[in-house]
C-alpha cells in the first residue's frame, strides 16, 4: 500500500512480494534510485515499511491521467535484480 502525506509517503509491502508463498528478506528491499532502505519491518504480518520524504529516495514527477504524481521503484535483489514500480498519483 501506498499512503501519501503532505511532506513524505509511507509504502507498506508485503514480504511475499510475488503470491507464492516465499518471502523475501526485509533487507533485500529498498525503494527508489537512492535505495533507501525499510525503516520498519512486521513480522507478525510479513510486511516492511518504508518512509521517505517525497522527494526523496530518487522519486520522479510524473504526470498519468492528467495527475501531477510522485514515482518510486521498488527494488527487490535475490541474486538477480527485479524492479517492481510503486506508482503515486495526485501528489
Amino acid at each position: 500500500s501506498v499512503w501519501c502525506q503532505e511532506a513524505q509517503v509511507v509504502v507498506t509491502v508485503h514480504r511475499d512480494l510475488f503470491g507464492t508463498g516465499r518471502l523475501v528478506r526485509a533487507a533485500d528491499l529498498t525503494l527508489g534510485t537512492a535505495a533507501c532502505p525499510a525503516t520498519a519491518q512486521n513480522a507478525a504480518e510479513n510486511v516492511v515499511t518504508f518512509v521517505a520524504g517525497l522527494h526523496e529516495c530518487g522519486s520522479t514527477l510524473r504526470v498519468r491521467l492528467g495527475a501531477l504524481g510522485e514515482g518510486w521503484l521498488l527494488v527487490c535483489t535475490l541474486g538477480c535484480c527485479v524492479v517492481r514500480d510503486a506508482e503515486l498519483l495526485g501528489v
